[in-house]
Order: C-alpha cells, then sequence, then structure tokens
C-alpha cells in the first residue's frame, strides 16, 4: 500500500470481504506482521481509515509490533462485543497466521481473546487468496514494468 488508491481499495476488499461477519455483537480484528521499521504506520493508517468510513468494529493488529492484541482489547470492551472474527492481515496465512493467531497455545491472540470471554472464530485465508488484493499487485507490478 503505496498510495491513498490503495488503502481505500484494501479498506473496501476488507470490508466486502467480511460483510458476513458484519454483526453488532462481533467485531473482526485482521492480525498483521508488524515491524519495527517506520512502515510500520500502514497498520495504523488502515486502522483509522476503517474506523472513519464507519467500521469501528474492525480491528487491525500486528503480531511483532503496535497496535498489539493488547491495544486492541480495551477498545472490544468498549464495544461491548461478544464474538471476534480473526483474518490475518498478510499475503498468506501462514506460521503467524496458523500459530500465533489461530493456535491452541495460550499465547495466541484466539486464546487470548477466548480467557478474555469472547467466542473466537479464526479465519484462515491470506489476503492473496482475494481476487481484488491480487489486481492491486498486478497493477504495481505492470506500473513497476513501465519505468
Amino acid at each position: 500500500m503505496i498510495s491513498n488508491q490503495d488503502f481505500s481499495e484494501v479498506a473496501s476488499v476488507l470490508i466486502e470481504n467480511t460483510r458476513q461477519y458484519n454483526a453488532d455483537d462481533t467485531a473482526v480484528v485482521f492480525m498483521g506482521h508488524g515491524t519495527e521499521h517506520d512502515a510500520n504506520v500502514v497498520y495504523h493508517r488502515l486502522d483509522g481509515l476503517l474506523k472513519t468510513q464507519g467500521n469501528e468494529r474492525y480491528f487491525i493488529g500486528t503480531v511483532e509490533a503496535e497496535p498489539s492484541i493488547e491495544d486492541i482489547i480495551p477498545e472490544l470492551h468498549s464495544l461491548r462485543v461478544k464474538k471476534v472474527v480473526l483474518l490475518p492481515f498478510m499475503i498468506v496465512a501462514g506460521d503467524h497466521a496458523n500459530n500465533d493467531m489461530a493456535g491452541e497455545e495460550e499465547d495466541s491472540w484466539k486464546s487470548i481473546l477466548e480467557a478474555e470471554g469472547y467466542t473466537v472464530t479464526p479465519v484462515l485465508k491470506g489476503l492473496g487468496e482475494y481476487p481484488e488484493i491480487q489486481r492491486i499487485f498486478a497493477r504495481h507490478i505492470s506500473e513497476a514494468i513501465m519505468l
């Protein structure tokens, strides 16, 4: 995501592909990788964009940086949701998605949220599986070739 258009398109893809989970008692939480690099700001920016578009029950967190699951939990409490749907904000649903997000270990996001009293549904579908995301990649590749 490098342009305002990218952020808008990705936000739309996330909302459209999770519409079935949109309910007053449910939050949708995406787990990104995260980094200590300045590029980590993309997670905050996308989260803010989702919220300004009226999607206050959507969250973007990271496993390796901020915002973390610990940052998201107080917001979930304030919304009084009962269910949380977890999805990877990663190109593939690999190790982080399978273990850190959806695993049975006590430090996985699923286990942490269940310990907080939420009913948790992990969805192991990476962003690379969405045709709309594939088109964004293809557009950027095409633009790079034209340089």
